[in-house]
């Protein structure tokens, strides 16, 4: 009763990391591209390492990493981090509504895989579950009022000022502080209404130019006095603001031309995606069910080990390849570190629920953790609700229920 107990909580604990994850992860994208944002989560795995190797001394003395351990949370971060590029590849190549529906059916890959690979046995009353769960997902992903989107979009390059409005007030705020930093002129037109704010702030971000700052502020007959060290931090606010712009300026305006249905190099990413995040829960529960019996936290580790060495290949690829990309940027940190504390935090309780049950089962229950992120979307975020989605949250539900009932 109480491993039960435990179990459920681990599960319960998983389904809201995970789904305040999609939270701050939604908001950090408002700072920097989608792969920037999954590099600065990775930046985070030493120290998350470290934080996991010190908890293991407290509560595991005498605890070691082996080979066959190390080997499967290799493995396992490999398949999640391919799998991850992949989903936003194909986020580039097809509607997000329609991505995010079928790489929904993740959990389902997982009960064939589990079968195949650990011997676990087909659940038809799981894979119904499975089933629901993902109907769920697809309709609730695909709920979001498109066509509203499709016409904002349009009138990105002849109105951008409501590409900024839609960002909310953490970009304003970014670009009034700029003003701390300028004379007094700049500091008045942007303590204006809202709109001049963001009209004058638009107009300095949609430059081309490599010197955007003097030369748009200059055309608005504002001068930048020279204070230093100040002055210089305002530009590069300014100019971190500006990639940020433009590479939501860049997403408005593919959303026109992205088709309605998956091409070729979509459907391979697409799969690559879905077994590669099936195939990570595979190699995690070999690596639980070695006869040395490791401590949960003892994979949890070996996975940010692994981690951290793909994302600092990762960011010096960044920098070489892509180094508009800021990672480091003040306005990023908080989303991606609270992005990555979800992660973890879900990751550790995942984990600990692995090593008790079968993974065909902790995969499938957890896979409706969508769910609760809408729920906490619609709570902080204010996103609209409509019966569209109450459909898909109730199909969910029941498609967790049915899951629910063959746990064991």
């Amino acid at each position: 009763m109480a491993e039960t107990m435990l179990v459920n909580s681990m599960v319960i604990l998983t389904l809201l990391f995970w789904g305040a994850w999609g939270i701050f992860d939604k908001k950090a994208l408002g700072h920097t591209a989608p792969l920037g944002q999954l590099v600065a989560v990775y930046c985070f795995s030493p120290l998350l390492a470290l934080f996991v190797a010190g908890v293991l001394t407290l509560w595991v003395p005498g605890w070691h990493l082996t080979e066959h351990t190390l080997f499967y949370a290799l493995l396992g971060s490999i398949s999640y981090f391919v799998a991850t590029i992949a989903y936003l590849i194909a986020m580039t190549k097809g509607e997000a509504s329609l991505i995010l529906g079928v790489t929904a059916s993740y959990p389902l890959i997982a009960q064939a895989l589990a079968f195949v690979m650990l011997g676990e046995e087909l659940n038809p009353i799981r894979i119904l579950g499975c089933v629901i769960m993902i109907a769920g997902i697809i309709v609730l992903s695909g709920s979001g009022s498109s066509k509203e989107e499709l016409s904002a979009s349009g009138h990105a390059g002849t109105d951008s000022s409501s590409l900024l409005k839609s960002k909310g007030t953490d970009l304003l705020a970014e670009h009034k502080a700029v003003a701390l930093s300028l004379n007094q002129s700049v500091k008045e037109e942007l303590d204006l209404e809202s709109d001049s704010a963001v009209a004058l702030a638009t107009t300095a971000l949609n430059s081309n130019s490599s010197s955007l700052n003097l030369e748009v502020y200059s055309a608005h007959n504002i001068t930048i006095q020279n204070k230093g060290k100040e002055a210089s931090a305002a530009v590069t606010v300014v100019r971190e603001s500006e990639v940020c712009n433009n590479d939501s300026a860049d997403k408005s305006k593919s959303i026109k031309t992205l088709p309605s249905h998956l091409s070729l190099a979509c459907i391979v990413c697409v799969l690559v995606a879905v077994t590669g995040w099936a195939v990570r829960g595979m190699f995690d529960k070999i690596a639980l069910e070695h006869p040395a019996h490791p401590h949960p936290f003892e994979v949890y580790l070996g996975k940010f080990i692994c981690d951290s060495v793909l994302g600092i290949g990762a960011l010096i690829w960044l920098l070489v390849k892509r180094p508009e990309i800021n990672v480091f940027s003040r306005s990023l940190r908080p989303w991606a570190s609270g992005s990555a504390v979800c992660l973890a935090g879900g990751s550790a309780a995942y984990y600990i629920a692995l090593s008790k049950l079968s993974a065909s089962y902790v995969i499938a229950i957890t896979g409706c953790y969508p769910l609760f992120m809408y729920l906490l979307a619609v709570w902080i975020l204010k996103e609209k609700f409509n019966m569209t989605r109450a459909i898909g949250i109730i199909l969910i539900t029941a498609g967790g229920i049915v899951t629910q009932l063959t746990q064991g």
